[in-house]
């Protein structure tokens, strides 16, 4: 039973960091409440079922047409196909579950002061996302305009892999493009009432992968026209997958509940799970040195990779959630490929930076903030002046650009 409340827990947190609970609120946790007790409390709402962030839904039809799945044949790691086939209907999409539409957003006075998720650099400056589809644009990180998003929902994730071609995930499987720096966006994908996407990233060339709630993963081979939903033996337990990241070495790593740290390769058709030192939430991973990262997630849990080539594969067929235990013996870690580093906080970490000279900068709840030394060994607490969660950061010099509850705001890291 507390393995089942620790895993409720860890979703909960992440649920009201990124909406991915319908009614539970914009916070990434209850500002100011002791953190393992809110948890605790509320873990029983984190198995509730999401439902579609838009505003108004339209008179209830049949369900899509045309979706098929297919298995293709051979090793367990071949993904399941579910395609999602799109009828053009006087000139407009319409999406698989006709019961909700895509409605764009409203230009709101406050937007800037909402509930923020996640920033991004682009040729326009900043962009940041968030709350019923807010886009926040601005040159200086200081003024921020809002601009049209062609989508309510929440927006969980904005990342661009150039200066003006970028991408946002969200709420009700929400993906939208921009190709001019975040000025004008158009919807790709929307499934209302669906689970919500947390993170994005390219496969290849022309290729993209999103993730979200509950193991979903969509993939496109046609630079976002289509999407298809996959699935394979570790999506299929059902876990949430928070975040994607390309090391340097270009390898690509998932992570998520259980302490799930995924390898994934050709071109997302392989996933591998390596051995996790954590039973609890991984919310984040950034790349360090050539074949490493560092990852981090609930409870203020860091943990470090020097050579991914050093972690041991999962046999998925003996993965037992309910018998993980937390390492934290220093030649057990080693054994593993691993290194638990005091982050000097038990407060949850939601995202992360790392400075020009190699130190890991990451914020939380409660506007949590701590520095890593160089070399990633220890962290110390910075006092940012904020008493309300954070979910995302990049860093200029000696300043911090976060966003979080009340919206984008600069801070000193000194």
């Amino acid at each position: 039973m507390s393995r089942l409340i620790d895993r409720r827990a860890a979703a909960l947190v992440f649920a009201l960091l990124l909406g991915g609970l319908a009614g539970c609120g914009d916070e990434k946790a209850a500002e100011g409440e002791d953190q393992a007790a809110a948890e605790t409390t509320k873990a029983d709402a984190a198995a509730a079922p999401v439902e579609g962030d838009q505003a108004a839904a339209t008179t209830a039809s049949a369900p899509a047409e045309g979706g098929v799945t297919e298995v293709e044949a051979g090793a367990t790691s071949a993904p399941k196909v579910e395609k999602r086939n799109f009828v053009k209907l006087s000139g407009e999409t319409e999406w698989p579950d006709k019961t909700l539409q895509p409605r764009k957003s409203e230009i709101m006075p406050l937007a800037a002061q909402a509930n923020t998720l996640s920033v991004a650099r682009s040729s326009v400056g900043y962009v940041a996302v968030g709350e019923r589809g807010h886009i926040l644009l601005s040159q200086d990180g200081s003024e921020w305009r809002q601009v049209i998003s062609p989508s309510r929902s929440k927006l969980n994730k904005v990342w661009f892999e150039t200066d003006n071609h970028g991408w946002a995930v969200g709420n009700d499987s929400t993906v939208l493009e921009t190709k001019d720096g975040g000025e004008t966006w158009e919807l790709r994908y929307f499934e209302g009432a669906s689970e919500p996407l947390y993170d994005i990233i390219d496969l290849k060339r022309d290729e993209y992968m999103v993730v979200g709630r509950k193991g979903s993963i969509l993939i496109s081979r046609d630079r976002g026209r289509s999407w298809e939903r996959q699935s394979n033996e570790i999506s299929d337990f059902g876990f949430h997958f928070f975040s994607i990241t390309r090391l340097k070495d270009n390898t690509i790593w998932v992570t998520g509940e259980f302490g799930f740290v995924v390898k994934v390769s050709d071109g997302g058709e392989t996933w591998e799970k390596v051995k996790s030192p954590y039973k609890g939430s991984l919310f984040g991973m950034l790349p360090l040195g050539r074949y490493g990262f560092v990852t981090f997630g609930l409870r203020g849990s860091v943990f470090v990779c020097r050579n991914h080539f050093r972690l041991i594969p999962e046999d998925m067929d003996e993965f037992d959630e309910y018998e993980l235990e937390n390492i934290t013996d220093e030649d057990e870690l080693a054994e593993l490929g691993w290194e638990l580093v005091d982050s000097s906080t038990k407060q949850s970490l939601f995202g992360g930076s790392i400075t020009a000279t190699g130190e890991v900068f990451l914020v939380g709840v409660n506007g949590t903030g701590v520095r890593s030394s160089q070399r990633v060994t220890a962290f110390d607490t910075v006092d940012l002046g904020l008493n309300y969660s954070l979910s995302d950061v990049i860093l200029l010099g000696s300043r911090a650009l976060v966003v979080g509850k009340n919206g984008p705001a600069w801070v000193q890291m000194n």
